[in-house]
């Protein structure tokens, strides 16, 4: 949805505190200008683009706004060289935008929610809506009703009931295109008109909190009335901003000359598979990219919604998602390590939460789950698993990738979600977690070049499917944006089963040790459970056109040459 902001007026009524600063970028309570709340309202109602018509110390917006990407929203500008009243700005911008928009002054503080606001307007059918609230003026004499001369009625000092406007018009695009562009153009003119024109424009009566901030007595009572009314006029804490760190400046949020297609919001974007996802998806143009984290790191290269979704604050997550509005969900979330309570809350209550969000809070966004090898248990030597195998999971990391993804998949046959999961196998390349195979190794090699002996590692003879983790991300990527009714489990592996002590052997030689390797050591509970797997990837193939590109070699020179560089 799109809004356009009237932030042009010199703010004479409030002075003298515009003497200095535009009246949008006037503080209320201790934190935020009128302008940052109203555009933290937008950006959490589900907007995604905002005009600012400016003027008066229109560079002192301009340089305190910016793009908008901190607020996850992207901002133009339209300045006006002369005052040309709340409709005059518009006209000269109206191909850029949508069929139906917001507008509204940039000194209104209410609690309306304009994302339904909008959607009222634009499916009554009418040419204007104008947002109204009741206001009482009380007058200080004997009003008298006179007829010919003679008085047929009085009231004392009454009180008179009046529907004012908000400032806060819904307005479409087809309205407008009679009117032409660079003279001043008022709202009055335009009811007038449209009155004229047998056109009526309708009326959206709130009554919940406006303030018009226009004089020093409204400035005031809107100080008074904002630590009580925060609440209500700023999104819940955790979901109000937005944030973009310096190093995203660059990003997907600001460098497309058209507006992507897509939309895709990652879950786990800062681990080992969700950030080779997030690189492959910056790369395009046609997506524009959101991670949603507990934390985020200050060098993060997109928006990211700072969150943590916990039991009992589910509301929190719909919230981010309706704000969101993405296309795509990707969950690259999990827990390979850790004690059982953390992986069946990482890896079956998180994907099975995210599921349900998706399909009641998203339109009809595409959910992309990863999943895991170990959800297929032991195979058989020889026999590739396919997708429709049923499973024999061993293990809490495994038993707790499967509860996951049969609770993705019971919502998908609800009929309310369009799911894809994908089983990833054994993703190897750089980057690895220090407690995986890899990063083993690399560790082994590492403390041998420091004090010398034999590397030691536990038993490699187990046969496992490794696949670049880059394949990986390109499968992925084609789940979450390729065409079609992708629905279902897709494995993503190189269908071949290779022994981990060639990969070992591999990985030793790239680096230069021709020691002894021992195979002494303890191995995790999870391997010696499983003593050989390999992928069936043709459906993959025929649905995503997926298949992996880098063979064992390359990833192996890509983790050594890494390894390397960083000791």
């Amino acid at each position: 949805m799109h809004a356009v902001i009237l932030a042009g007026g010199r703010g004479t009524r409030l002075r003298p505190y515009t003497t200095a600063i535009p009246k949008p970028l006037v503080p209320v309570g201790d934190r935020h200008s009128i302008l940052e709340i109203v555009l933290m309202q937008l950006a959490a109602q589900g907007f995604t683009d905002v005009t600012l018509a400016i003027g008066h110390f229109g560079y002192l917006i301009r340089s305190f706004v910016g793009d908008g990407s901190r607020w996850g929203l992207r901002i133009s500008y339209v300045e006006e060289e002369t005052p040309l009243g709340t409709i005059g700005p518009l006209l000269p911008v109206l191909d850029t935008l949508p069929e139906h928009f917001l507008v509204m002054n940039g000194d209104v503080l209410t609690d309306l929610h304009f994302g339904d606001f909008l959607r009222g307007h634009a499916a009554s059918g009418a040419p204007l809506t104008v947002a109204t609230f009741d206001r009482r003026v009380h007058v200080d004499f004997g009003v008298l009703s006179v007829e010919d001369g003679h008085i047929v009625g009085f009231q004392e000092k009454p009180t008179l009931p009046y529907q004012v406007s908000m400032g806060v018009y819904g307005l479409s695009r087809e309205t407008l295109r009679r009117y032409p562009a660079g003279a001043p153009f008022g709202f009055d003119q335009l009811v007038l008109d449209l009155l004229d024109r047998k056109e009526r424009p309708r009326v959206h009566h709130f009554d919940g909190y406006w303030l018009d901030i226009g004089s020093p007595d409204d400035y005031d009572r809107a100080n008074a009335d904002f630590e009580v009314l925060r609440p209500a006029l700023l999104p819940p804490a955790g979901v109000e901003d937005v944030r973009v760190p310096r190093a995203a400046t660059t990003s997907t949020a600001s460098r497309h000359e058209e507006p992507p297609v897509h939309h895709a919001v990652v879950f786990g974007a800062f681990g080992f598979v969700g950030g080779y996802v997030l690189e492959q998806l910056m790369a395009r143009s046609d997506v524009r990219v959101t991670a949603v984290a507990p934390a985020i790191p200050d060098d993060c290269p997109v928006p990211a919604v700072e969150l943590t979704i916990e039991e009992g604050r589910e509301a929190d997550l719909h919230r981010v998602l309706r704000r969101l509005d993405p296309t795509v969900v990707i969950n690259c979330a999990g827990a390979v390590a850790g004690d059982v309570d953390t992986m069946i809350r990482a890896n079956t209550w998180l994907p099975a939460t995210l599921a349900r969000a998706v399909a009641t809070a998203t339109d009809g966004a595409r959910f992309v789950h990863i999943g895991s090898s170990a959800e297929y248990g032991p195979g058989t030597p020889g026999q590739p698993v396919a997708p429709q195998a049923s499973p024999r999971a061993v293990g809490a990391y495994g038993l707790s990738k499967l509860a996951g993804t049969q609770a993705v998949l019971a919502e998908a046959a609800t009929g309310d979600l369009r799911a894809v999961v994908l089983r990833v196998f054994n993703a190897v390349g750089p980057h690895a977690a220090p407690n995986s195979l890899l990063g083993r190794v690399l560790a082994e090699l590492e403390r041998v070049r420091l004090e010398g002996g034999p590397v030691r590692l536990g038993p490699l003879g187990a046969a496992r499917d490794f696949v670049d983790i880059r394949d990986v991300a390109t499968a992925v990527v084609r789940a979450a944006l390729g065409k079609g009714d992708l629905r279902g489990i897709y494995n993503v592996g190189s269908g071949t089963a290779v022994v981990v002590r060639h990969l070992v052997h591999l990985v030793c030689r790239a680096a230069g040790y021709d020691g002894e390797i021992l195979e002494d050591l303890t191995g995790s509970e999870r391997s010696g459970q499983v003593d050989w797997q390999c992928a069936d990837i043709s459906r993959t193939s025929a649905d995503l056109g997926w298949g992996p590109v880098y063979s064992l070699e390359d990833t192996v020179a890509s983790v050594v040459e890494r390894w390397a560089v960083a000791t």
